[in-house]
């Protein structure tokens, strides 16, 4: 606003653009275009197809399978092996003292040992009736024989119960009684040396025998090891497939539960989306229009107004009037 003494005002300027004539065409079909296509998909709902495919029923049946058999004969066979290991794993203890005994053996002298096992075949029952049986004839001929022979001489002589036959019968029962003692001793020598041998033979035997029951026990330990470790992979292994199957289900009810939302927030944003695809088209640029304006302009005030007056009034002869009026 400007001075109403001194001058001034304002100006109103109106302009009006409008888009190049062969454009126009084209944009009102644009728009025309743009309405229809709103107009006709307004309050239609989003897409309805199905957005899920789901497990189909052999992956179903497979995913059943497993789980049926990792909590039913997967784990009893898992569970028969584990137990089964459990016995096989006492060979461990055994295995040791198989060890020990052998290292006891081995380092021990086995002098007395020998001695005292020697001297039991030497020395028993069936030794006695064995020199028994092999002195019968020695025996046999001194009662029957040498004795008899004596006494009769003796009679004959008169010498019955004589010093001379005493002799006799002591010389005989000397040589008997040697004979005899020869007898033995070369049994129970015979006897001895070989209990000395098999006692020797028997310890190398029973060390020979610790050391395959260590091996064999040693070996046992290890299948039991073996055993515990198959049956604790086999659970392993059931409870993997477990997990396995859950993680498979569980990722399909997570896709339905995605494709569910997915279809909500297109149902939900429809009419947004929609409303903002129409507006892409009419309202994306400036198709033209009329734009106004306002200008401020020099304008005559009270003093320019009273000065070009008074020009006016001296134009006309206003001074030779006042002139005259003097």
């Amino acid at each position: 606003m400007g001075s109403t003494i001194m001058g001034g005002g304002t100006t109103k300027t109106t302009t009006k653009a409008t888009p190049w004539g062969p454009q126009g065409a084209a944009l009102e079909t644009a728009f025309n275009g743009a309405k229809g296509i709103y107009d006709a998909k307004a309050g239609t709902p989003w897409y309805t197809g199905d957005m899920h495919a789901g497990l189909d029923p052999l992956t179903q049946q497979g995913i059943a399978g497993v789980g049926n058999y990792a909590t039913g004969a997967g784990a009893s066979t898992a569970g028969t092996v584990a137990n089964s290991a459990t016995p096989l794993l006492n060979g461990g203890a055994l295995s040791m003292d198989a060890y020990g005994q052998l290292m006891n053996s081995a380092t021990a002298d086995p002098t007395q040992s020998n001695i005292t096992n020697a001297g039991l075949y030497a020395d028993n029952p069936y030794m006695d009736k064995m020199i028994a049986g092999a002195s019968r004839d020695i025996n046999r001929n001194l009662t029957e024989n040498v004795l008899p022979q004596n006494d009769r001489a003796a009679t004959a002589t008169g010498n019955i119960n004589s010093t001379r036959t005493g002799i006799a019968d002591g010389i005989a029962l000397r040589g008997a009684n040697d004979a005899i003692g020869d007898i033995s001793a070369a049994m129970r020598g015979g006897a001895y040396h070989d209990g000395l041998n098999l006692s020797e033979q028997a310890r190398a035997t029973n060390m020979q025998g610790q050391a395959t029951a260590a091996g064999g026990f040693g070996s046992t330990y290890g299948q039991g090891l073996e055993g515990a470790g198959l049956g604790m992979d086999m659970n392993y292994r059931n409870l993997q497939a477990m997990v396995s199957s859950g993680q498979i289900s569980q990722a399909d009810a997570q896709a339905q539960m995605d494709a569910d939302m997915a279809r909500w927030q297109g149902n939900d944003t429809r009419d947004q989306d929609l409303l903002n695809n129409y507006y892409g088209v009419i309202g994306a640029n400036n198709w033209g229009g009329t734009t106004k304006s306002k200008s401020k302009a020099p304008g005559p005030g009270i003093l320019q107004m009273a000065v070009g007056g008074l020009s006016a009034f001296a134009g006309a002869g206003g001074a030779a009037g006042i002139g005259k009026a003097f």
